[in-house]
Order: structure tokens, then sequence, then C-alpha cells
């Protein structure tokens, strides 16, 4: 069957970094073509600069790879490594396409596209640049959520988050949006209600 929720935010992410890593190569690439600038005054310096501008050019292309196997073969991004600890991510993945046959709720994070998917026994979220990275776990392994806000040149970042009872930690992230943080602290204890919230 079609995996809509954790195959969909894969694919989704990949799409979006594709387009601006490929629209990086070609701005890089242009401006290798059509530079007519002096690269440096000794043979040295020109060679360090022409090292960094194809080591550049390297770095998108192996981005723009990475984003195409991803692609093609969702199985092989990390989320599904990290849903390996629940048993078969390709089973996995279908419990949560099942799930959302039946309740199925999705919550804008912030302006970015962020956003967490909640079905019966799922969260899933995007995180990070671009909102590449993904997190997943089932509402039974939560124990404790809070708010937090961590600013940085006087901008506030609001995160929540998430310990779950194996010990581990992870963030959600709503960066400038933080009228938000309740909106999923509610919708968290509407599934999970032992989970403890407020501050450590």
């Amino acid at each position: 069957m079609t995996h809509d929720i954790a195959y969909g935010y894969i694919r989704r992410a990949s799409r979006k970094l594709l387009i601006v890593l490929a629209i990086l190569l070609a701005i890089a690439i242009l401006i290798g073509l059509t530079t007519t600038t002096k690269l440096g005054n000794t043979e040295s310096e020109i060679t360090n600069v022409l090292l960094f501008y194809y080591g550049f050019l390297g770095l998108l292309s192996l981005g723009i790879l990475y984003a195409i196997v991803m692609l093609v073969k969702p199985d092989l991004h990390p989320l599904f490594r990290r849903l390996s600890g629940y048993g078969s991510p390709a089973e996995i993945a279908e419990q949560i396409d099942q799930e959302a046959k039946n309740y199925v709720e999705t919550i804008k994070l912030s302006r970015a596209g962020y956003s967490a998917t909640f079905t019966q026994n799922w969260i899933i979220w995007s995180r990070g640049v671009l909102a590449c990275q993904l997190r997943a776990v089932n509402v039974a392994d939560l124990e404790w959520v809070y708010p937090h806000t961590v600013v940085t040149n006087g901008v506030a970042d609001y995160r929540l988050a998430i310990h779950t009872n194996d010990g581990k930690k992870t963030n959600m992230n709503f960066y400038r949006n933080g009228q938000k943080v309740h909106e999923i602290i509610a919708r968290i204890k509407h599934h999970a209600p032992e989970v403890r919230t407020g501050y450590p």
C-alpha cells in the first residue's frame, strides 16, 4: 500500500532539499563560468580558491545525490533507523498509515513549513534546516514534555523538549511561533494523559 505519512514526510523533505541544492549548484556553476575577478595574487592563492570552489561544488553534488536517493529509496532515510527500535520500519510505517484512516491531525509548527502529524499512537514531526530532519515517537513512550526558549541575538526560538521512557531526549522546534507550543502540549496530553508536563 502507499505510505502517506512517514514516506510522505520523507519525500516532501527530500524534494525541498533537492530543489534548494540544485538552485545553489546552478548559481555556483554560473558564477564559475562568468566571473572575471582575479582569483589571487599567487599560484598558491589561486589553487586554494579553486580547491574551495570545486570542493563546494562537490558537496552540493553529494547533497543532490543524497536527496535523489531519499526520493527513490525513502526506506534508507534516518527516520527509518529510528523506527527500527519499534520493529520493522516498513511495518511501522504501514501501521501509522492504517491508524491515519481512522484519525490523523497535522498541526503547522511554524511559517517555515515545519509540521507535526498525530495519529492514535504516533507523532511524526519535521525540524532542522529546510525541515529535512524528521522525528517519530510512539505516544506510549512519552514520559515528560516541557516548553523552553532559546534566545539568540535577541530572537526567541521556541522549543518543546520531549523525553521518552528510554532516557532519550529530542526537541520539537517552533522557532518564532511560540503560541503553537501549548497547542501541541494539549494534543500530546489528549493522546497520553499520563505524560508529565511543565518545567524541570
